[in-house]
């Protein structure tokens, strides 16, 4: 899974930096903003999956307990890849 969203942040900051080299005068417009975006939310959004899942989970399953409703939400243990924090955000600088 890092190797793939290695790759894929990789990808998607060549194409801002492409984008970026040829409008170098032009404000950064919608569709470059949504570029980083894009590359952005993959990555937090795997630190947020591997390490704080599980406590939304049971935050959420307190929740339904204190008021009437009878959900139950599954809580995952997933494994915790080694540094996911530190290579999220070795990560982030390489689309900008």
């Amino acid at each position: 899974m890092l190797i793939g969203l290695t790759a894929y942040t990789y990808v998607i900051g060549r194409v801002v930096g492409v984008r970026r080299s040829t409008r170098a005068d032009a404000p950064a417009g919608a569709r470059d903003k949504i570029i980083l975006a894009m590359g952005i939310i993959p990555v937090v959004g795997s630190l947020v999956v591997f390490k704080f899942l599980g406590s939304l989970s049971e935050l959420g399953n307190g929740l339904f307990e204190v008021l009437p409703i009878s959900v139950s939400l599954p809580v995952l243990q997933l494994a915790l890849p080694i540094d996911i924090s530190f290579w999220t955000f070795c990560e982030s600088p390489n689309l900008g």
